[in-house]
């Protein structure tokens, strides 16, 4: 991502929902947390039981929807490879510390490791082969 990319936001000029393409969905937020009340609706409407988290901040964005999932709502997977933080390593390597011991060292992940954990979790989207 470019940095004017970064600055205006990766989903800037973008309606929030459905992301084409990709069976996730958008969600405009105005705090650190994605977990808003369209993102709360959506999971609900879609009978999500979990959320896969990857980002920029680590320390802020990732972290605290972590969190707000984790004291109720979805279960909460951070993806420790597929996150950074502004602040440098040592905030993002931080952030993850606090995730281990706040919300549990299994509920962080590596992108490796995604597929074969969630595996059971999530069922095939129709017409994909097994």
């Amino acid at each position: 991502m470019d940095a004017a990319a970064y600055s205006r936001g990766a989903g800037a000029g973008r309606e929030p929902g459905a992301v084409p393409g990709l069976g996730g969905l958008l969600v405009d937020k105005t705090v650190s947390s994605a977990l808003t009340e369209d993102l709360v609706r959506a999971v609900d409407e879609r009978g999500w039981t979990d959320l896969v988290l990857c980002g920029i901040d680590t320390d802020s964005c990732v972290y605290d929807t972590a969190v707000a999932a984790y004291h109720g709502g979805p279960t909460p997977w951070i993806v420790t490879d597929a996150c950074a933080s502004t602040g440098g390593a040592e905030v993002h390597e931080t952030a993850l510390l606090l995730a281990r011991r706040n919300i549990g060292a299994h509920q962080l992940l590596t992108v490796d490791q995604v597929a074969d954990v969630l595996a059971d979790r999530v069922p095939a989207p129709e017409g994909a082969c097994a």
